[in-house]
Order: structure tokens, then C-alpha cells, then sequence
């Protein structure tokens, strides 16, 4: 479960915009979701592995990833993109927010031990994100779309 469900969720976060501030240019707009989004998986990849022997190590650390990648996502959805954008950055954010609600659903079937249903919400959430990250990709905001490197387990 860990490497599949820790792998699903240290995928960076999508953006939308708008919460009543000046628009920024496409460019400012990118660079300041760059920087929110390396924050996030910077401090993402200084959480310790999850120690196996503990059974609520993985759901803990799942859940740390999932409180950080929300609190990316309200930085970024307080930036205002260009007008032109808002359409693209709000479907961003939208797959995005589908693969955040899949993680929790996957820490709290982890927690039930229900393994089909870790499976499934796996699934439904790196589907989700795998359409985020081209989504990022494309926008420019790679930072945003920047796959992490699973944590290793210890015994």
C-alpha cells in the first residue's frame, strides 16, 4: 500500500485562480506556482519514512502529505491567473482536487485494512493526477506537475 499510495499522493499540486486580486500575466503567474509548489514538495520530501512496524506510520504520513498538498492548493488557488486561463486552470484544479479527496479516501480504507478499497481509491486518485500533471505540464507550471520520489519504509 505504501508505495502505492505515498507514490499517488507525493505528486504536486494544480492551481486555479481567483480570489478577487489583479490578474497576473501568464508568466508571474507560473513562477509564483512554481515556487508554492517546489515549497510544498520540498517539505513533503523532508517527511520521515514511515516506520512499517507501526501501524498508523503509513496513514499518519499519508495524511501529512494529503494537510500539506491542501495547504498548496488554497496558496494557489489565492493566485488570480490571466482571464484567458481561468477555464484551464480551473479543470487543473478540479483533477487535482478529485486526487487530494481520492489519497484520503486510500488513508482511511488503509486504516479500516480494507485493501480493496485502498486499491480503488489509488486509482481513481493517480488517474486524476496523472491528467493534473499534463495539465501543469503544459501550463508551464512544472514545479506543479513534479512526480516525487517515493519515501523508503523502515523496520
Amino acid at each position: 500500500m505504501l508505495s502505492v499510495a505515498i507514490g499517488t499522493l507525493m505528486v504536486a499540486t494544480g492551481c486555479q485562480g481567483g480570489n478577487g486580486g489583479t490578474a497576473l500575466t501568464k508568466d508571474e503567474y507560473v513562477a509564483q506556482a512554481n515556487r508554492i509548489c517546489a515549497d510544498a514538495n520540498r517539505r513533503i520530501g523532508a517527511l520521515p519514512a514511515p516506520d512499517i512496524a507501526s501501524p498508523t506510520a503509513t496513514p499518519d504520513t499519508i495524511a501529512e502529505v494529503v494537510r500539506i498538498q491542501r495547504g498548496a492548493l488554497t496558496d494557489l488557488r489565492d493566485l488570480v491567473p490571466p482571464d484567458t486561463d481561468v477555464p484551464a486552470v480551473k479543470e487543473w484544479l478540479g483533477l487535482v482536487q478529485v486526487a487530494l479527496d481520492r489519497a484520503d479516501d486510500a488513508r482511511r480504507a488503509l486504516e479500516r485494512d480494507n485493501r480493496e478499497a485502498v486499491n480503488l481509491a489509488n486509482a481513481e486518485g493517480r488517474t486524476a493526477q496523472q491528467q493534473a500533471d499534463e495539465l501543469g505540464r503544459l501550463y508551464g507550471a512544472t514545479q506543479c506537475a513534479e512526480e516525487q520520489l517515493e519515501p523508503t519504509t523502515t523496520t
